[in-house]
């Protein structure tokens, strides 16, 4: 694709983030030459950040003119964050990525030529990780079929690709401080209008492999798991049914990867995971999980917490070894 001789006004990027400089740096890092390639504006919203972010920020945008940073007053939730974010450039299109999220260059590629393609979208969603390939349809009208088949793909923020006219205020008020904002935002706009939402089944958003891992959100597992996704799905619009609420409940729970051995494991070095949390939310991790989660969690507790944050640390950096030695060997592969 050729050079834009200026801003880029078909794609930007945005980015929350909140006291995280060294994976801010860490995606610049690894973004900006790409960004460059096309001037894509990056917008960052910081969340009232302490630690050293506007610092590398300013590094950055010494390199690249096309940066462009907000930061709040005060701590919000990240739904307001990302909010925050999404308004902030001008473009036909938003690109929502989180700071530990890397678009390959065939898959930016790929995702600009879908854009200046003669469809318009209203939402655009990249695959994770190459994770999901069974769905039926790549372009979607029929809402019944979005929430049933992609609610875990909407769940990421980075799968999402906004078309710029849809955004209100009202539709990201009415979610805020759910945890999914995001998700609140598509489905709520979809249940009450006509729409065209294509899934690009072989462009994927990949995890970003930092020299650490991120800290996540072991602390909140259970809460935003087992309480707050069950609740926000209820209270989604009456237009979808109770089979296809209970459907996306158990979809993100199973297929999002966020339940995965090792996460579980992560989740229980951080004590995340432990026999009282589990007792407490026993119903809710049978009805969405099974018996096969919930026996290995049950295992999990038995071993000492200090040993799993030992060996999820282990495999953890035997995986970021491998990988970094896969790019030593093949710079140019896309991984």
């Amino acid at each position: 694709m050729k050079m834009h001789p200026g801003l880029n006004t078909t794609l930007a990027i945005v980015m929350p983030t909140y006291n995280r400089a060294e994976f801010v740096d860490f995606f610049l890092k690894k973004h900006i030459e790409r960004l460059k390639l096309f001037n894509i504006g990056l917008y960052i919203s910081n969340n009232a950040s302490t630690d050293n972010t506007l610092e590398v920020i300013a590094y950055w945008k010494n390199k690249y003119e096309f940066i462009f940073v907000k930061s709040l007053t005060k701590t919000v939730t990240s739904d307001e964050n990302i909010e925050n974010a999404v308004f902030m450039p001008n473009s036909k299109y938003i690109w929502i990525l989180g700071d530990s999220y890397e678009i390959l260059p065939s898959v930016l590629d790929g995702i600009l030529g879908t854009l200046v393609g003669s469809n318009e979208y209203d939402f655009i969603l990249t695959n994770l990780v190459g994770r999901y390939r069974h769905n039926t349809e790549i372009v979607y009208n029929n809402k019944n079929l979005v929430i049933d088949e992609l609610t875990p793909i909407i769940a990421c923020i980075s799968c999402n690709i906004i078309n710029r006219k849809l955004i209100s205020h009202p539709r990201f008020e009415k979610y805020r401080g759910t945890d999914f904002g995001i998700v609140g935002f598509v489905l709520d706009y979809i249940a009450s209008n006509h729409f065209s939402l294509l899934f690009c089944r072989d462009l994927s958003v990949v995890t970003l492999k930092t020299p650490v891992r991120k800290v996540g959100w072991p602390s909140r597992f259970f809460e935003i798991m087992f309480y707050n996704w069950p609740s926000f799905v209820a209270n989604l619009p009456d237009v979808y049914s109770d089979r296809s609420k209970d459907i996306a409940k158990k979809l993100l729970v199973t297929h999002s990867g966020l339940l995965s051995w090792r996460s579980l494991l992560h989740i229980r070095g951080a004590n995340g995971l432990n026999f009282k949390l589990l007792g407490e939310n026993k119903n809710s991790v049978l009805k969405l999980c099974g018996k096969v989660i919930f026996c290995y969690m049950f295992f999990l507790c038995l071993i000492p917490s200090v040993i799993c944050k030992v060996f999820a640390g282990a495999i953890e950096w035997i995986r970021r070894k491998r990988y970094q030695l896969i790019r030593l060997i093949n710079p140019k592969l896309d991984i």
